[in-house]
């Protein structure tokens, strides 16, 4: 029931598919609707950005400009080298760091996209109410951040802070691919 309730919310709340995607394997492999089904620690944080959300959201909705800003239109760009670290850049703002080592290990699309939802965290009050398209030279990482959603564990936590900032600051987020010659 409330996996249908937020699912029929998603059609006006987009980015709100990243936190139903627990809550859906949840139910996989239940073959009664009077089963009960334990919440896990995961599953009860989605719930929370889902009750965060409506306690926060003033019922009024902002139309958006019919045109997309582009990493080259904000001036913003984050790139990520697998073996040194990461980069972001926004006009005169900018991070750069050596990765930790927690997160030296991880697959190149996790890297990528780490750089990504650190700028967005960092700079989303100057970009809210719009619509920004992020360019990447990685395949996987536009694929993942256009789905909203991708099967590893990691990426899917990048995805709900990025989701999570989009949904606060009322932002709208694509990603185009660029070869990586000219990113």
């Amino acid at each position: 029931s409330l996996i249908g309730l937020l699912n029929f919310a998603c059609t006006v709340v987009c980015p709100g598919r990243a936190f139903l995607r627990r809550l859906i394997d949840l139910t996989i492999g239940v073959s009664h609707p009077c089963h009960y089904i334990r919440l896990t620690r995961e599953s009860k944080a989605d719930i929370g950005i889902w009750k965060s959300f409506i306690d926060h959201f003033n019922g009024k909705s902002v139309f958006y400009a019919d045109k997309w800003l582009s990493s080259d239109s904000l001036s913003l760009y984050t790139d990520a080298a697998g073996s040194l670290g990461f980069a972001g850049v926004m006009g005169y703002k900018w991070f750069a760091m050596a990765w930790p080592k927690h997160l030296e290990h991880h697959q190149i699309a996790t890297k990528e996209m780490f750089p990504i939802v650190l700028a967005l965290e960092l700079w989303a009050e100057h970009i809210q109410n719009t619509k920004v398209l992020f360019l990447s030279d990685n395949m996987a990482v536009v694929q993942i951040i256009n789905k909203q959603t991708c099967k590893d564990i990691i990426l899917m936590k990048l995805v709900r802070r990025l989701v999570a900032v989009a949904l606060k600051y009322n932002i709208l987020f694509k990603a185009k691919h660029i070869p990586g010659k000219t990113n």
